[in-house]
């Protein structure tokens, strides 16, 4: 026996009700039989849960569904809300939202079968900005996942918050998604779901066949066949074009030729266009390929043939073995190779390696022996004039005992040592294998200083860097001695999608978790509060170090930092989270704990030095906190009296973060 919801029932009997013009209609515990009925009656078995109608002669299952459209514009409508002429509805459309992500004027509402109707007079028409807020509740989504992935308000997918909207209220830009249900006939409907934008990382490549005739370039049906293609190349299920994202490129056979096509963005509309230029066909002419032809990640491993007659090998390549296109630990030079150890002094020949075979002559009174430097001291560069001392004349020596000693660079600010690199290199490094410090720095000045410091880190050219960092199997920094660290501000990094915008001084909460790397060590994406007293509160936004893959990368991403021996170059080995976000994340810095300014609204009114403030239903804004007592969704606590004019008048206040 089929079990139905009490909602369901509910439905079903109203629907009964609804059938003002059916001659016959009842409810029973079986199934209809022959007898004397009329056109158009009905009977509903309470114990399988089916409606049934007599139509032509026999009796049918009739499901009876609520369908939704919606259109740009409705004029002339009825006392029935219906309108009488198709050409008094403008854009009549299954989607909620326009090419541009606008949402559309109005809303149509079709009682029918199973398949709506495709007349748009068939449907009762509302105009969405004046429908009351309890007919219907709306939410959005800034998850960019599929359909099948982000669940509905009741019941969200994996990591996905939806955010309600207020009555009236367009989505905001970082929005992915759209939920909406209405209060029809004493029922809610089923939740719909909308897109409102596409990613910008679209599928590389798409091929197909299709029977039947090509349609055209952008057309509904080019649509329908792209996302049918899309679902089967990729097996995963896709329900509208924007879930393909920006970029992708869709070649279709049908039987009467081929369309080629490229999903992108133009002038705020969706908009299909055809490729510049598309290699169609079996043979590449030397020289024809090159960099700009290739779509961005459509070459991979998995296009490569390496198995087989067609396998790329290194002859491929014009190589000899595969040897000679690369061997771990060796290089090639014109076709010889340099390995491991088959370079010694024997090999050099007496008199072939002097100071005009070196950049600039600067070796000299030395001698290289095949295995060290020995013999006397080696000195560099000559002391400027006001030098402290000058090291037997130079700048830098290394003495017969290996010491290596640094004069003043008076140019340098009067330095002791000067580093300088480029790329990810370091401009000093020092290792130290042995059980003291790597570097020790005492300053014995006897003159107190504003700049008398042991060690001194700074770094003003570009975004995301610092003056010191410190990675540590325990603390990274410790004070031993002394009145502990101050000024003191901690702070955390975060992420936000690249595009959104949030004022620095806002407060933001914790959307879904990104990354773990380690028990000390993970990273949120986070968004804007958005209503009163929210717990995810983490912390205020005090700045954006922009595309997380052009900037210095969080700890959170970061398993390890080696330094290449050959380049003496950083190399960094990432958690398998860096990849899907980096070119999609702007890298934050939050404030959370120490001293700051927080941005807060008169809502709950004046502010005392010493309240403690809260999320408030403006957007990022803070609020007076009801009470003294710091709770779970206490943001800070203000340090100064704070008057407002009205109870939307926002400031930019000093405060002590609470919230981290």
């Amino acid at each position: 026996m089929a079990v139905i919801s009490e909602t369901e029932l509910q439905r079903r009997l109203l629907l009964l009700e609804r059938k003002s013009s059916v001659i016959g209609s009842k409810v029973t515990k079986k199934d209809p039989v022959k007898g004397n009925y009329a056109e158009g009656d009905l009977q509903y078995n309470a114990a399988t849960g089916n409606l049934w109608i007599f139509k032509s002669g026999v009796w049918e299952i009739a499901p009876d569904v609520l369908h939704i459209r919606y259109a740009d514009n409705v004029v002339n409508i009825g006392a029935d809300n219906k309108a009488s002429s198709q050409s008094d509805i403008t854009g009549f459309s299954e989607q909620a939202f326009n090419s541009a992500g606008v949402q559309k004027a109005f809303r149509g509402l079709y009682w029918g079968s199973s398949t709506a109707s495709t007349s748009s007079t068939a449907y009762e028409w509302f105009n969405v900005s004046s429908a009351a807020s309890t007919l219907m509740e709306r939410y959005w989504a800034n998850s960019s996942a599929r359909l099948v992935n982000i669940g509905n308000p009741d019941i969200p997918g994996a990591g996905v918050v939806w955010t309600a909207l207020s009555s009236g209220q367009n989505p905001p830009s970082a929005s992915f998604w759209v939920a909406e249900r209405f209060y029809v006939g004493g029922l809610w409907t089923a939740w719909q779901i909308y897109p409102t934008q596409a990613d910008e990382l679209g599928i590389p490549f798409v091929k197909y066949i299709k029977s039947g005739s090509k349609p055209t370039l952008g057309s509904a049906q080019w649509i329908t066949d792209v996302v049918e293609a899309a679902s089967v190349q990729t097996g995963l299920s896709f329900s509208n074009q924007k879930e393909l994202g920006y970029g992708t490129v869709v070649v279709i056979q049908y039987d009467n030729g081929k369309i080629s096509g490229q999903f992108k963005r133009v002038s705020g509309a969706d908009t299909w266009v055809a490729p510049s230029q598309l290699i169609d066909g079996d043979v590449i002419v030397d020289g024809s390929l090159t960099a700009n032809h290739l779509q961005a990640n459509s070459i991979g491993t998995s296009k490569l043939i390496v198995t087989g007659v067609d396998a790329v090998t290194a002859t491929t390549f014009g190589a000899a073995s595969a040897s000679d296109v690369f061997t771990t630990g060796t290089t090639t030079i014109d076709g010889g190779k340099i390995t491991t150890g088959s370079i010694n002094a024997t090999d050099i020949t007496t008199g072939t390696l002097n100071a005009a075979r070196i950049n600039g002559g600067t070796i000299s009174g030395v001698l290289i022996d095949g295995v060290g430097i020995t013999g006397g001291t080696i000195g560099i560069g000559t002391p400027a004039a006001g030098a402290r001392s000058t090291l037997n004349g130079y700048n830098v020596e290394v003495n017969s005992q290996g010491y290596l000693q640094a004069v003043d660079f008076v140019n340098f600010g009067n330095v002791g040592v000067f580093g300088n690199a480029d790329g990810l290199a370091s401009g000093v490094r020092v290792y130290n294998a042995g059980t003291g410090c790597a570097i020790w720095a005492t300053n014995t000045h006897a003159t107190n200083n504003v700049h008398q410091h042991g060690i001194r880190g700074e770094h003003t050219s570009v975004t995301h860097t610092s003056g010191l960092v410190g990675p540590a199997n325990a603390y990274s920094f410790y004070a031993e001695h002394g009145a502990g660290y101050g000024p003191f501000t901690g702070s955390h990094d975060a992420l936000i999608p690249t595009g959104t915008s949030i004022p620095y001084g806002d407060i933001v909460i914790d959307h879904s978790c990104i990354s773990k790397v380690d028990i000390s060590n993970t990273i949120f994406k986070v968004v804007r509060s958005s209503s009163p007293n929210q717990k995810a509160v983490v912390g205020v936004l005090v700045h954006n170090n922009g595309l997380l893959v052009n900037a210095y990368p969080p700890s959170a991403f970061v398993v390890s930092r080696e330094i290449d021996e050959e380049t003496e170059e950083e190399v960094i080995v990432y958690t398998s989270a860096w990849d899907s976000v980096k070119n999609t994340y702007d890298g934050v810095i939050m404030n959370s704990i120490g001293e700051g300014q927080i941005n807060v609204i008169g809502e709950a009114g004046n502010l005392e030095a010493g309240d403690l403030i809260v999320t408030s239903s403006t957007a990022g804004k803070g609020m007076k906190q009801s009470d003294d007592i710091v709770r779970s969704y206490t943001v800070a606590k203000v340090r100064e009296d704070v008057t407002f004019t009205s109870l939307t008048e926002e400031k930019l206040v000093a405060c002590i973060y609470l919230c981290g």
